[in-house]
């Protein structure tokens, strides 16, 4: 049920993210994924690339902030469960390395693109 939920969240949330491009041509290709009208310096593997990170930025949010709200569940509810207490602080320990991970890949894809993301 758990996983139905957590993929659920990520379909809807590709809808809310993703910008979405009228079918257009760039060069030869026809996509409708990519914007051509590229007035700056990004090309269309930076802007897919923008994209991604953009989409997998709210996925890691959404990830998170379950987490976080689950392992705070069973800290609350542990009673006299030292055991339950102890998953409840691990769930929630990971959700913040999962999140600093995340922003240290996003420091680092911001690092090796010229110009940085969006």
């Amino acid at each position: 049920m758990k996983a139905k939920i957590i993929v659920a969240s990520l379909l809807a949330a590709l809808f809310f993210v993703t910008p979405l491009y009228a079918a257009s041509s760039c060069g030869s290709v026809n996509t409708a994924v990519l914007s051509c009208s590229n007035t700056g310096n990004s090309s269309p593997v930076t802007d897919l690339l923008v994209t991604i990170v953009n989409f997998l930025a709210v996925g890691v949010g959404i990830a998170v902030l379950g987490g976080i709200i689950y392992g705070a569940f069973l800290y609350a509810s542990a009673d006299t469960s030292a055991d339950q207490a102890k998953r409840g602080i691990g769930h929630v320990r990971n959700a913040v390395i999962a999140l600093i991970v995340f922003i240290f890949m996003y420091a680092i894809i911001n690092y090796i693109i010229p110009g940085g993301l969006l």
